[in-house]
């Protein structure tokens, strides 16, 4: 009985092992995936100053590109020709 129980939890601790190991192996693939989109996404150079200086600056750095565009629209400005064929009427 003794024998059986030892057995039993061995085989427990054996088949927790593995659970354990294929949950880390996911989070590393995922923090791997993570971290190759935001290079790809926003550029080396701000994935690591993110790294150092938190997140805040992916966020502040995205938000400051899309008000530029926002801010500057780009509107099509008249020709001079069209000016100055206007300018005779």
């Amino acid at each position: 009985m003794l024998i059986n129980y030892l057995l039993r939890e061995l085989g427990n601790e054996i088949k927790n092992h593995e659970q354990i190991k294929k949950r880390k192996l996911k989070r590393r693939q995922e923090k791997q995936r993570k971290k190759t989109f935001i290079i790809n996404t926003f550029g080396k150079g701000r994935y690591y100053l993110g790294y150092l200086f938190g997140s805040w600056v992916w966020y502040s750095c995205n938000n400051n590109f899309y008000e530029k565009k926002i801010a500057e629209p780009s509107i099509p400005q008249p020709s001079s020709k069209v000016l100055y064929l206007s300018s005779f009427r």
